[in-house]
């Protein structure tokens, strides 16, 4: 670009060029203020503030510029007379009149078109008057706001009681300061740190760029202990506090080399409105390293800042980018000031500061403290999508905690100082109390044997069309147990049991329970090496088959083989008095990443305790029956097999047909309507994908593996109740759960609280306690916790260790991360071993997989990390389609969804499709399996010849061959080159989110073919909630009912689009108006059912994204359907079942029982918000 500029125009410096450009996206806009304010205690003239704002204006020559794009270059220009911003608001209380400053001084600055300055007088009621000074950062930080405002004060004082205050002498020079060329951009800086995982995020980075704030202070007592220490050793206050701030980071991420950003000056010629530039300062901590000589290599870094001109830059471009930038990664912001004393006078006039509820920072985190006399006060900002409030007023008690730990014990390691505050210690003492169990002495034994005295001719298990009473139970069972008597084998004798699916399975496994011996359950469908070395390294007395395996399977087992029907041939035994509780109840042999199987040793107590506090949770009555489903080699099939016996009620055991096929699951539900089934997300996975609608009489609970949120939510909106539950087999099944509140769900999904006889500890690396809301492993004591690993010591004492806290007690390690929450619940955030880096960010495969489950068309998605050094890693994507038949246009129909919704960091590489997904014995995804698949050609240059000109648009303006677009879409200055090059070439204008948001080749010329058709089509007008999924309402001669409106409102964005009279031809074009329209729903009645589907294939087909369709109460499907909607809604079960058998991958969603019931407009807007 060219030197030559007129003497009015001026380029801007570097941190006026990042400023602005941040300004344009979305991400940013509004989010870069900084306010001032005074309530003043008498009234103001409006019209003298007025002249004071053009007194101000003409004192300083940025007030008098704003931006304007020259060429394709934003320059600065004169405002040709643009005076500053100024308005009067009506008057108003007191709060009213600070909530409405509030929503104003976060109101977006027009940069292109005003100066970067806002003054707003509210009078108050009762004779008083707020005013506000709002400036943009591109003209400055905090402390020139303070300084505009005072200097407007004196303004306006001169302005009512004297002559106006400028002279020509005193007006600032602003220098001939040559700027910053767009196309100059110096580079990024280097810092070698790892990004930090905050915890309260998910990996998706922040979701805007406001920020939240809580105020903190210290008082005066430790503020002087504070400058105590500093001066015993050399160092300054501000150095003791950053100090402090950069453990507390340490212990609260374990990240060790965390930058920290603080102002610097900026380099404009106006002396008093200087945009705030960012110096990192860098500093390695070592937790062994002692208090004092910490506090004084944080010293020495202090005067080595990195003062990298492009440092702000990189900062506000980080959470634009889909990539972890090369440079600088500055997360965190300190900032030290001195206070000059409360403000007492404004313009003569008695005054007072006041702190508006405004908290924009650039960082992610930032601390900002003000040393104000005797004490140090201030506030810690958080962003939005990061932080919550909780989270930031346990951050500032922490920090306190920490900080007098600091300044007492200079000598010890920084990593044993503490960090959690009394309050904190108490909620976690609370929280994870040792509780008492709830099975007393009883066992399974004595728990089932109450019923078999109490109600024997009641059904007690079920299957296929074979009932037994719970009489056929306890005969069987006795026959079982005096055939195990005559082998003669020692107490605690494990017993293999080697059975296909029967309905004499609970009769067996109560017949071992009785006989003082242990069942080693095991799946004749696993393999005989598997099998085999189960049986020996139990060292199984006897093993139980029923003829389903051959026999020279049987016989290589290497142990006694005892056939089920010599066992149920035996005479019966007496009962006798049971086991003891603590006597070992099964051996449960657990898939170990680490290669062979683990045998767990669970006890009678453990079982019992797990069994009395599931039925007394879920209200578990004599009458009501459990669908079982799992595999009897997964521990929870325990529960399943006996949570109705040990309550009265009775068990229905699914054949292995029905539990493995979505389709017979569906008919065995239909059949038995049963009240209660627990199963892994994988199973309820499958139910959905075979148009299963849900059952409101049916209790359902699901653990086992990770629960998305949508699958949480869809679970919650169509059954009776939810339950989340968690526990390893090493903790005897369920050790946390909850039941969860209808309604769309948290990004992740809470497990809720212990079970009684069961408590919890979140540890640190080095086993100590961490914060409420932090991060570490997770720890379970209880009644529960199993004796060990058989026959491997070192593996047992290294999972199952002493509890810190309470002597005599065991804890085992769960190797799972989690933290607790705000409200007490634990929320459980992944394995270490399912947590990978690529290219510089932490991801959660889980949460890519929840975001592709999302996708209408896919039944089931998993990913995979392919590739073994850091360069080749991939993101691989496999994809089970709801419909058979499906092609690469389905992949390019989640790929373009999957860059919509996820950054681009997270975004698969490559995609298969698969016709059925691996799953293990006990109904989770097959990852090993998919691990040995090769991975597909990953996605490069596509044939769209407007993605190639796009990628050969990266190319001319980064001036590269290879150009990374990805990753060059999160640089502003190349992103504004890449928009001002779309303009001139093809005439469209996007903007520059369009840009940075899709990230990649192929998104940007979606986003470009977008733009090309929403030309031609008017913007909706939007209503409900600003920050949810937008929901588009097909509205012909029939308008929607108000209820419906209303409760759409509550979960969604929503818009409504007439197509009555003819309004349905420029439809696409409103459509392409969305700024994400392949994640928004359009919902059509009756109808317009068919013609919302074609809306939304023309679309797909135009731009290469479309809405998902909801058809609600549609007409039956008429014959050679074209197109089908996502979701189709009714009160009539046969209309559902016509649309199933058109409409294979179409989700079904029953609204009512009764098919002449009303529309139940809240389920099916949860339903809808719950399915994404």
């Amino acid at each position: 670009m060219s030197d030559d500029l007129s003497s009015s125009k001026r380029r801007p410096t570097a941190d006026q060029l990042a400023w602005y450009l941040a300004e344009q996206t979305a991400f940013w806009a509004g989010g870069l203020h900084h306010s001032r304010a005074v309530l003043v205690e008498d009234d103001v003239v409006p019209p003298a503030v007025a002249a004071a704002c053009t007194d101000l204006q003409r004192r300083h020559p940025m007030l008098r510029r704003h931006f304007q794009d020259v060429d394709g270059e934003p320059l600065l220009v004169p405002g040709d007379g643009c005076p500053v911003e100024f308005a009067v608001a009506v008057p108003r209380p007191l709060a009213t009149a600070l909530a409405v400053a509030a929503a104003d001084a976060s109101r977006p600055f027009d940069l292109d078109g005003r100066p970067a300055i806002r003054v707003v007088v509210y009078p108050v009621e009762g004779g008083s008057t707020l005013v506000v000074l709002t400036i943009h950062a591109v003209l400055g930080g905090r402390s020139v706001a303070s300084r505009l405002l005072d200097e407007l004060g004196e303004r306006y004082r001169s302005t009512v009681t004297g002559p106006p205050w400028p002279s020509a002498d005193t007006v600032a020079i602003e220098r001939d300061d040559r700027g910053t060329a767009l196309d100059s951009a110096p580079g990024a800086p280097t810092v070698a740190a790892q990004p930090i995982t905050w915890p309260t995020s998910r990996g998706r980075g922040r979701s805007d760029g406001r920020s939240i704030m809580t105020a903190w202070s210290l008082d005066e007592s430790h503020t002087a202990l504070a400058r105590q220490f500093a001066d015993r050793a050399g160092v300054s206050l501000a150095t003791v506090l950053r100090c402090a701030l950069r453990v507390l980071l340490l212990r609260e991420t374990g990240e060790r080399d965390i930058p920290i950003g603080s102002p610097r000056p900026g380099g404009t010629g106006d002396p008093d409105v200087v945009p705030e530039g960012i110096q990192v300062l860098h500093h390695v901590l070592d937790p062994s390293t002692s208090v004092v000589d910490t506090v004084r290599a944080e010293h020495a870094a202090a005067t080595r800042p990195l003062d990298h001109p492009d440092v702000l830059g990189a900062l506000l471009s980080r959470p634009l980018r889909s990539e972890r930038p090369a440079g600088a990664d500055v997360q965190v912001g300190f900032r030290y000031d001195t206070a000059d004393g409360p403000r007492t006078s404004w313009a003569g006039m008695a005054t007072r500061d006041i702190d508006l509820p405004v908290a924009h920072s650039p960082y992610e985190l930032e601390f900002d403290v003000t040393v104000d006399g005797p004490r140090v006060v201030g506030a810690w900002r958080g962003a939005v999508g990061l932080f919550d409030e909780h989270t930031l007023e346990r951050m500032g008690r922490s920090y306190t905690t920490l900080l007098h730990g600091l300044v007492r014990c200079p000598a010890a390691p920084i990593g044993d100082l503490d960090v959690i505050h009394p309050t904190d210690r108490a909620r976690l003492a609370e929280w994870e109390a040792p509780t008492p169990g709830v099975s007393g002495t009883d066992t399974l034994v004595h728990l089932v044997d109450r019923w078999i005295r109490g109600t024997p001719e009641r059904p007690a298990v079920v299957m296929a069309d074979t009932v037994h009473s719970y009489r056929d139970l306890d005969d069987a069972a006795s026959r079982v147990t005096a055939a195990l008597h005559a082998l003669r084998l020692p107490p605690e004798s494990p017993v293999g049991i080697l059975v296909a699916r029967r309905v004499e399975l609970p009769a067996l496994l109560l017949g071992v329970a009785r006989a003082g011996l242990a069942a080693v359950p095991m799946d004749p469908d696993h393999p005989a090496e598997r099998l085999s070395y189960i049986v020996s390294d139990s060292r199984c007395g006897a093993v139980v088959t029923d003829g389903a395996l051959p026999d020279d399977r049987v016989a290589a087992l290497g142990a006694p083989v005892v056939s089920l029907s010599d066992l149920l041939a035996a005479d019966p035994a007496p009962t006798d008095r049971g086991p003891h509780p603590d006597a070992l109840a099964y051996v449960l042999y657990t898939s170990g990443s680490t290669g062979r199987p683990k045998g767990v040793a669970v006890t009678h107590r453990g079982l019992a305790n797990c069994l009395v506090a599931t039925r007394e949770l879920l209200g578990f009555r004599p009458d009501q029956s459990l669908l079982a489903v799992t595999t009897i080699s997964f521990d929870i099939a325990m529960l399943e097999t006996f949570l109705a016996l040990v309550s009265g009620g009775r068990t229905i055991l699914a054949t292995s047909a029905q539990a493995r096929n979505g389709v017979e699951l569906q008919a065995a539900l239909r059949r038995y309507r049963p009240d209660v089934m627990q199963a892994t997300p994988m199973t309820w996975r499958i139910l959905f994908a075979t148009g299963w609608p849900g059952d409101p009489q049916l209790i359902v609970s699901c653990g086992g593996d990770v629960v998305p949120p949508e699958l949480a939510s869809r679970l919650v909106a169509c059954t009776k109740e939810f339950w989340h539950t968690y526990g390893p087999t090493e903790a005897s099944m369920y050790a946390v759960c909850e039941r969860l509140p209808r309604g769309p769900q948290t990004s992740i999904v809470p497990v809720g609280r212990p079970l009684p006889g069961v408590w919890l500890r979140i540890l640190d690396d080095a086993g100590s306690p961490v914060p409420p809301g932090v991060i570490g492993e997770l720890y379970i004591g209880g009644v529960g916790v199993a004796r060990g690993y058989v026959g491997a010591p070192g593996q047992t004492a290294e999972r199952f260790v002493p509890d810190p806290t309470s002597p005599g007690r065991r804890l085992y390690r769960t190797g799972d991360l989690a933290r607790w929450r705000a409200d007490g619940r634990l929320e459980l955030r992944g394995r270490n071993d399912r947590q990978v880096k690529i290219r510089g960010h932490r991801i959660e495969p889980d949460e890519i997989e929840s975001v592709l489950n999302g996708h209408p068309d896919i039944a089931v998605a998993a990913i995979v990390v392919a590739g073994k050094d850091r360069e080749s890693r991939s993101i691989v994507a496999f994809l089970q389609p709801r419909q058979a038949g499906a092609g690469q246009d389905l992949v390019t129909r989640v790929a373009a969804h999957a860059r919509e919704v996820l950054p681009a960091y997270m975004v698969p590489a490559s995609y298969a499709l698969l016709r059925a997904m691996p799953l293990t014995a006990t109904g989770k995804i097959d990852r090993v399996a998919l691990a040995r698949i090769r991975p597909p050609r990953q996605n490069g240059a596509e044939d769209d010849p407007q993605t190639r000109w796009v990628y050969d648009a990266w190319r001319t303006v980064a001036g590269t061959e290879r150009p990374d677009e990805a990753q060059l879409a999160g640089d502003l200055r190349l992103a504004w080159k890449l928009r001002t090059h779309v303009r001139r070439e093809l005439g469209v204008q996007l903007r520059l989110d369009d840009i940075v948001t899709a990230s990649t080749a192929a998104g940007q010329a979606q986003r470009i073919r977008q733009d090309q058709l929403a030309a031609g089509g008017p913007p909706l007008r939007w209503s409900g909630r600003t920050d949810r999924t937008p929901l588009v309402l097909l509205q012909g001669d029939a308008t929607w009912p108000a209820q419906a409106v209303a409760e759409f409102e509550r979960w969604f964005r929503v818009a409504i689009l007439d197509v009555s009279d003819g309004h349905g031809r420029d439809v696409p074009a409103r459509l392409a108006t969305l700024d994400a329209p392949g994640g928004a729903v359009l919902v059509a009645r009756g109808d317009l059912v068919t013609g919302a589907a074609e809306f939304a294939h023309d679309l797909r087909e135009r731009i290469g994204v479309g809405p998902k369709v909801l058809a609600v109460e549609p007409p039956a499907p008429g014959h050679g359907q074209k197109r089908a909607p996502q979701w189709v809604a009714s009160r009539d079960h046969q209309l559902l079942r016509a649309w199933r058998a058109t409409a294979e991958d179409a989700d079904l969603v029953l609204l009512a029982v009764d098919d002449d019931a009303a529309v139940d407009w809240p389920l099916l807007a949860s339903v809808v918000a719950a399915m994404g």
